[in-house]
């Protein structure tokens, strides 16, 4: 459960990094627990820093995402409102940029599909990328 420390950027492979915004040690998201074992929360380190070469901001580790992603449990469909959201947000890409039915719609991060439903059932090639145990909620379109 080693996490990697950031030597190199991850754009460039620059080694001028400046670490700007330091959070200190932090638990990793969604990591809901019992109340006695709180105490027992891992904690990493949360750390911001930027490439003086090329301008990206990352994370200042490699996070060890078997932990970060074997116990994810936020499923984004469980809120009205964020897919309320999601579904006008298609409605105004639709609409407004040009996408077509036969067009590729590619989400990466998409949690439980909760982006990719909202596509109307004429988009054949709509793919949702999730490393999270979160994917096996994700509904294929048929």
């Amino acid at each position: 459960m080693k996490n990697e420390i950031l030597n190199r950027c991850r754009i460039c492979f620059s080694k001028k990094l400046i670490n700007y915004l330091d959070l200190g040690k932090q638990p990793f998201s969604n990591s809901f627990l019992s109340y006695k074992d709180i105490k027992k929360e891992k904690k990493f380190p949360l750390a911001v820093i930027v490439c003086k070469n090329c301008g990206l901001s990352q994370l200042s580790i490699i996070p060890n995402t078997k932990f970060i992603f074997s116990k994810y449990d936020y499923l984004s469909s469980s809120s009205k409102a964020l897919s309320n959201h999601y579904k006008k947000l298609v409605e105004k890409i639709v609409k407004n940029y040009g996408v077509f039915s036969n067009d590729t719609v590619l989400d990466i991060g998409c949690n439980d599909g909760i982006l990719l439903n909202h596509y109307p059932n004429n988009f054949s090639n709509v793919i949702g990328i999730e490393p999270s145990d979160a994917s096996k909620h994700i509904k294929q379109k048929e």
